[in-house]
């Protein structure tokens, strides 16, 4: 890459070059893939005509694989900027567009069997960088059987933190959790949400296959929320998974230990050397022991309130709070406007009836 003060020109052998042909749009496509990979830089199609609307304006013949007569697309940082039509009143959302130069334009051949670049800019005026294009939705983007896996995983309420670190060993995607409660939300217009509490048997199977996945798997971190997921579960915890959850709870305690140590400390862990004794205590009540009511009633009401406080759905029938009343207020609209319909209907029928009499006065 050559940079030039704020301008960036990528010189890759990915890149696309003047007079470059295509003999189909999905070859094309193919190419511009491997150079978003390769290279960072992601587009949209921002003009586009296709081969039904050239049809008016030209007779040339063009071979339907190409799709398109012109299309011309520009870097997701630049391309056509839209002005607000707003008084400004409301904030304006922030935009990533920059007005970045770089762009693709292509047009059919004469022959019309090949798409040709006719112009082309591989100037960027952003930083290209991993880090920056970490949090895009381009590099977000899952396949379609990992997608599947993910909506089966989020209907069973399995917890969104062992699902992200699994998309990003599987897959290498970085989630997050606003991404995932995305994806819970377009599941709720389509999809009917699942009883957790007649389906918890599969959402403990699909936690503990998640478990065992992450903690068999090289790269992968620990994570505090397993904890939370047995919880989550409320079953018996197999004898499988038991060395698992140990092995993550002495993380999970070492990791506490730490930040003790530092915080007493100042910070200065590498000039003393202490060594902890860590006993993991089990949960579970055994058999002989009774475990107390009142606490497992407290402890139900605390989480079935903490339940309530964050789900914005009904419990029943899975509807979304804000989306029946604004259900409520559109039918009320409607119901006023039919009153305000049957009014004037009652006005013009009590004008026609005047009208009745005084013609039948003038007749007699």
């Amino acid at each position: 890459m050559a940079h030039n003060d704020l301008l960036i020109e990528i010189q890759s052998e990915y890149c696309f070059r003047p007079q470059e042909c295509f003999n189909s749009y999905e070859e094309f496509l193919a190419k511009m893939e491997q150079h978003s990979s390769k290279d960072l830089v992601y587009y949209w199609r921002r003009d586009s005509r296709t081969i039904e609307g050239a049809a008016l304006k030209t007779s040339r013949p063009i071979a339907p694989a190409l799709r398109y007569y012109s299309v011309r697309y520009s870097c997701i940082f630049g391309g056509q900027k839209f002005e607000p039509k707003s008084s400004g009143a409301k904030k304006l959302r922030q935009s990533i567009r920059n007005d970045c130069p770089a762009y693709i334009a292509l047009r059919a051949s004469k022959c019309g069997q090949q798409l040709v670049v006719i112009s082309v800019s591989n100037i960027h005026n952003h930083d290209i960088s991993v880090e920056n294009t970490r949090n895009l939705a381009h590099t977000k983007k899952l396949s379609s059987d990992m997608k599947q896996e993910v909506n089966v995983l989020l209907m069973h309420n399995v917890d969104k933190k062992l699902i992200r670190e699994y998309v990003r060993l599987k897959d290498g995607k970085e989630l997050t959790t606003k991404d995932l409660c995305n994806i819970v939300a377009s599941l709720r217009k389509n999809v009917l949400p699942v009883d957790s509490s007649s389906q918890s048997s599969k959402t403990a199977e699909l936690t503990f296959k998640l478990i065992n996945y992450i903690s068999h798997h090289e790269g992968s971190i620990p994570i505090k929320a397993l904890e939370s997921a047995n919880e989550i579960v409320g079953l018996d915890v197999p004898e499988a998974a038991e060395s698992v959850f140990s092995e993550m709870v002495e993380e999970r305690l070492l990791e506490d230990f730490d930040e003790d140590d530092s915080q007493h400390c100042g910070g200065n862990l590498a000039e003393s050397n202490h060594e902890y004794v860590i006993q993991i205590v089990d949960d579970v009540p055994r058999e002989e022991e009774i475990p107390s009511v009142t606490k497992s009633q407290s402890r139900i009401q605390e989480r079935r309130t903490r339940t309530r406080w964050k789900a914005p759905s009904c419990f029943a029938c899975g509807s979304n709070n804000r989306l029946v009343r604004a259900q409520l207020e559109v039918l009320r609209a409607r119901r006023d406007k039919l009153r305000e319909q049957t009014a004037l209907l009652r006005l013009k029928k009590r004008k026609l009836q005047l009208e009745i009499e005084v013609l039948n006065r003038t007749c007699t």
